[in-house]
């Protein structure tokens, strides 16, 4: 029998108080009373071996027998219920924003140091304090669970770098920014905005004609309560958004990949087509221009994830993309001798 009763004074999942099964472990409790103590059995010693052998282990410090132990792993499942999970989640959620504003704070303006919540020997002199990342501001300020907002650019690489720089200084302040926006509209109005006031800045009067200082921007991604959206930032800071019809935006050296995403990719492509045409185009534009070339990086996002759900970097060597560039080469070399051929009289 798989099922026991908890002793007295312990917590009982599965049961209430009235010894009812409890809502949220109704199709547990059923598999349970039909299942096969043997196989759970084996299937228990199967993981213990699996985990022996990845090395999914611990040792207990001060111990002198220095084994490695085994990572405590039951088959039976834990059910917590929806209602449960959401105060979970909210807690883990506030937990994770305020121990990352705290990490902030501490290398940046120091807030709670100034007002005495904690001295500055507890944070200044403690051994794991790292000095040298103070005011040092990562490329990445996301808000886990809130938005997800990803930024893609081609042109003056000054202009870009200044346009990402004053985003991410002005991510940390009271004004509207684009970590405070209500929707990725305004989001984009705030790039755009920020990319006008950086050409301003570097070229006032607009005399300086043979050096050009503008760059494009791709700004995609989603804030919690309204859909994906993407939008194509022009140099002047006016901007387009991508609708069912253009349902992407390709920057930079477009006009030896497009064909292929112009031909393929619709609205309804996947997620997993719509990479491989991505790589096929960089693949037909690195064929073209030799200024273009690996590595390739990659960051997938999947509607209400709120992070990305892929991101790798490949590089020349990789497997993968030198088999789909061999397949397509080929594949268009048998699609062209399989054309009707031409009546030339």
């Amino acid at each position: 029998m798989l099922i026991q009763t908890p002793g007295e004074g312990l917590y009982d999942e599965l049961c209430d108080q009235d010894n009812r099964v409890r809502p949220h472990y109704k199709m547990l409790e059923e598999w349970l009373v039909n299942a096969d103590e043997d196989l759970i059995a084996e299937k228990r010693r199967e993981a213990d071996v699996l985990f022996q052998r990845l090395g999914i282990t611990f040792n207990v410090y001060g111990e002198d027998q220095g084994a490695d132990r085994l990572i405590p792993f039951d088959l039976i499942p834990r059910v917590i219920s929806a209602s449960d999970w959401q105060k979970l989640q909210a807690g883990l959620r506030q937990r994770v924003q305020a121990l990352n504003r705290f990490l902030f704070d501490i290398y940046h303006g120091y807030d709670i140091v100034r007002a005495g919540v904690i001295s500055a020997e507890q944070v200044f002199a403690n051994p794991q304090y790292q000095p040298g990342m103070q005011d040092l501001k990562l490329p990445r300020n996301e808000q886990p669970g809130a938005r997800e907002l990803v930024l893609l650019s081609a042109g003056n690489l000054a202009t870009s770098q200044s346009v990402i720089s004053l985003l991410e200084r002005r991510a940390n302040t009271d004004v509207t920014n684009v970590l405070n926006t209500k929707c990725m509209f305004e989001t984009a109005e705030i790039v755009g905005q920020t990319m006008r006031e950086v050409i301003h800045r570097d070229n006032p009067d607009g005399k300086l004609n043979h050096v050009d200082f503008s760059c494009s921007l791709i700004l995609g991604g989603q804030i919690r309560g309204e859909e994906p959206r993407l939008f194509n930032i022009y140099p002047e800071g006016n901007f387009i958004e991508a609708t069912e019809e253009t349902p992407y935006f390709q920057i930079g050296e477009s006009k030896y990949g497009k064909p292929i995403l112009d031909r393929v990719v619709n609205y309804h492509t996947s997620l997993d087509r719509a990479y491989q045409c991505a790589l096929i185009s960089f693949d037909s534009t690195m064929k073209s221009n030799l200024s273009v070339g690996m590595p390739l990086d990659v960051a997938i996002y999947r509607k209400d994830g709120l992070k990305p759900c892929f991101t790798d970097r490949l590089e020349e060597q990789c497997e993968y993309f030198q088999t789909l560039r061999q397949q397509w080469h080929l594949g268009i070399q048998d699609l062209v001798a399989g054309l009707e051929p031409p009546y030339l009289g």
